[in-house]
């Protein structure tokens, strides 16, 4: 072979080894730039990701409504990205993280909705206690008031037929006192009979005072005028000379006045006895209903401590997301409230009464179903929360 062809034989080789060398170098660089910039991108992603968690954990512990929109954006950047990039593992790990996450946010705002459904109920569980409470309240005043007019009618009425007694016990008095008058003449008789005939019309004033409009008020100003009538005769027996016409005409007067002032003081005493039993009878019977009254208010009362005894307990069931311990303490609470409203029931006489307890007795009901409601949301939330979480460790791992 010539030198010529030798030497370009030996160009031709040299330029294609370089251009060999220079596309081998050139796809290098090309892999290499691809390379940096898929790391590039997944630590976008990986960022992404890691922002989406912590807004997730953020809604979780707050309820703060921005998290979620900025969690949903950033899970969907990242998905997007994933996709762009070819990786499918890790764009269906996201897409599970963003389901978990959703379903999460949904179950939340369902066990807010419903817990917000129960303070309505337990604010309505509080109106009707206050309610029921002030009912039974404002009956044992009423009853308390009417058990304090029997046992005043009955208190007068005893010192009414006491008053009776006295003055019978008086005009017996006075009968012997103008008797040994009538015997004697003697001027210290007739002392002691006017000085008895004065206590026997003080105590018929008495009688009469304590009668006052009721229904032996008649009988008693009767009774008053026998008395002084008795008194007047009295005096005229006194002055007339013993043997004269006008002595014997005062002497029958005294005795005709005598028989009337026993007949009306005897009468008196029956009736005032009578009415004294009957004011006993009422008066027994409202201090039975003063009694039933306090044992209601009480129940009503302890009726109004129950139902927010319910609420504190709801209130840290929430708190809790719904723990056993804190779950079973408002069903405690509940069983305690709907004893006591049974009970309640039972002993309250007052159809106002009996028609809020049957109201509050279907709200506990509808309260009972809210809190299932409640509870069953809160145990979905908890592995909606438990999903997302796996959901997330796995998004980090597969990245």
């Amino acid at each position: 072979m010539r030198i010529g062809s030798k030497i370009s034989a030996g160009f031709a080789a040299m330029v294609v080894l370089t251009g060999v060398l220079g596309l081998a170098g050139w796809l290098g660089l090309d892999r290499y730039a691809k390379s940096v910039d898929g790391a590039d991108q997944i630590a976008t992603i990986s960022e992404q990701v890691a922002s989406a968690n912590i807004d997730a954990t953020s809604f979780r512990a707050t309820g703060d409504k921005e998290a979620v929109a900025r969690a949903a954006a950033s899970l969907q950047g990242a998905g997007e990205a994933a996709t762009q990039i070819g990786a499918t593992e890790l764009s269906d790990a996201i897409r599970r993280f963003d389901t978990a996450f959703s379903d999460l946010v949904r179950l939340s705002d369902e066990a807010d909705s419903l817990t917000a459904d129960m303070e309505a109920n337990t604010k309505q569980l509080e109106r009707f206690a206050v309610a029921i409470q002030k009912m039974e309240r404002a009956r044992y005043m009423r009853v308390a008031e009417e058990r304090q007019a029997a046992l005043a009618e009955q208190e007068r009425t005893l010192k009414g037929a006491q008053a009776a007694e006295a003055v019978m016990r008086a005009t017996l008095t006075a009968d012997r006192e103008q008797a040994m008058f009538r015997l004697s003449g003697d001027e210290k008789a007739a002392d002691n009979a006017r000085n008895s005939i004065k206590t026997m019309f003080l105590s018929a004033l008495s009688l009469k005072k304590v009668a006052g409009d009721g229904a032996a008020a008649g009988l008693a100003s009767k009774l008053a005028s026998s008395v002084n009538e008795y008194r007047q005769a009295f005096d005229k027996l006194s002055k007339a000379t013993a043997g004269t016409p006008e002595a014997e005409a005062a002497a029958t007067a005294l005795d005709s006045v005598t028989s009337d002032i026993s007949k009306l003081a005897m009468e008196l005493s029956r009736a005032e006895l009578d009415s004294y039993a009957k004011a006993r009878t009422v008066a027994d019977a409202a201090s039975e209903a003063t009694e039933k009254a306090v044992t209601t208010m009480t129940e009503a009362l302890t009726m109004v401590v129950d139902v927010q005894r319910v609420a504190l307990a709801r209130e840290k069931v929430a708190a809790s997301g719904g723990q056993r311990e804190t779950t079973d303490n408002v069903v405690s609470a509940l069983d305690a409230l709907e004893k006591n409203v049974d009970q309640l029931a039972a002993d309250a006489t007052a159809q106002s009464t009996r028609a809020a307890i049957k109201t509050a007795k279907a709200e506990i009901g509808k309260y009972r179903t809210s809190f299932a409601a409640m509870v069953a949301a809160l145990e979905q939330q908890a592995e909606a929360a438990a999903s997302m979480t796996a959901s997330a460790q796995e998004v980090n791992a597969t990245v």
